[in-house]
């Protein structure tokens, strides 16, 4: 027999799935004896004490059935409820596990979808969302932040899982193209974003562009505001949410494959 864990809820379905083949089976197997009462009851096919002893004995045999019919479906009802409240009980205690520690942790796997990227994530890194410094878990959000010690030094290191690539897009400091520069955390508040990344290319010193590191090509929404060859460095994203770098080709042939930053 097949070995099951506590939260191995397809033990429930196996079990529902099956009470429903036996009650459709019985409910098949009433409408036979039904038929065949409607024939035994009609005098001009059979008649006679045999006929009325059959037709009893069907009746009984159909209130049975009704019976069983009953207890079936108080099975299925029963097994619904007890997976319901695994479930629960599961979800309840894992948002409390992984609420704990230190730093900021916004958890709630109570929204997770079964089968998707942050879901799958939410499993596979276990380990990692609970002893995370920083942590947030949501229908489509997976991110933990950790300190891992790079070439020597300390170094805040987040793990990024989405759902959908269309999550990711870019916006210019300030609402618009050269309004002067914002600092990531206003950014972040203004686009109601849970993970932002400053690609910027202007001089924190006195705001100014630099446009040496992005071979002076410059792509806002889907605009060419400074045209030229791309480099290889610059960091590209596309209207579908890719993210990745291109070398030789013009801002227009960019901007024609949908690179909208």
């Amino acid at each position: 027999m097949e070995e099951y864990k506590v939260s191995d809820y397809s033990i429930y379905t196996d079990a529902m799935n099956t009470t429903a083949k036996f009650n459709d089976k019985i409910t098949t197997i009433q409408s036979r004896i039904n038929d065949g009462v409607a024939k035994l009851s009609d005098e001009s096919v059979f008649m006679g004490p045999i006929q009325e002893s059959c037709v009893s004995a069907s009746k009984v045999m159909n209130t049975k059935l009704d019976s069983v019919i009953t207890n079936f479906g108080k099975i299925s009802n029963y097994l619904q409820e007890v997976a319901t409240a695994y479930v629960n009980g599961d979800t309840e205690a894992l948002t409390k596990l992984l609420n704990t520690g230190n730093g900021e942790r916004n958890i709630d796997a109570s929204s997770l979808i079964s089968g998707s990227n942050v879901s799958n994530a939410a499993t596979k890194y276990a380990n990692e969302l609970e002893n995370a410094e920083y942590a947030t878990l949501n229908q489509n959000l997976f991110t933990t932040t950790t300190t891992e010690m790079i070439n020597g030094q300390p170094v805040k290191v987040t793990h990024i899982v989405i759902n959908d690539a269309s999550q990711i897009n870019g916006a210019p400091a300030n609402g618009s193209y050269g309004n002067g520069l914002e600092k990531s955390s206003d950014a972040a508040k203004r686009l109601n974003s849970s993970i932002l990344i400053n690609g910027s290319h202007f001089l924190k010193s006195d705001g100014s562009e630099d446009l040496k590191g992005n071979n002076h090509v410059v792509i806002v929404d889907g605009k060419i505001m400074h045209d030229g060859v791309s480099g290889g460095q610059e960091l590209l994203l596309d209207n579908k949410g890719n993210i990745f770098n291109a070398s030789g080709k013009t801002a227009q042939q960019l901007v024609d494959q949908g690179v909208k930053y």
